[in-house]
């Protein structure tokens, strides 16, 4: 699944302004935690439009096919 900058926006940034934060589920079938090279665009593109309102990312944190089996965006470096 692709989000457009639009999605984006409609899904993820009008509801942070509205509140403290969000989260978003996704399932991914593969079960693999680690980012794809999508995973970090869109991600980078969420940190840049939320730049531009205030919000500060977090994190971005992919959950494998277990809870031990994760990918954290912050403790790997790609966020910042």
């Amino acid at each position: 699944m692709s989000l457009t900058e639009a999605d984006t926006r409609a899904k993820l940034i009008d509801p942070a302004l509205h509140r403290r934060g969000w989260t978003e589920d996704l399932i991914r079938p593969s079960g693999d935690a680690e980012p794809s090279d999508e995973d970090i665009r869109i991600t980078s593109c969420i940190i840049n439009a939320c730049n531009l309102v205030g919000i500060k990312v977090l994190d971005h944190i992919i959950i494998g096919k277990n809870k031990e089996d994760y990918h954290s965006f912050t403790k790997s470096g790609l966020i910042r």
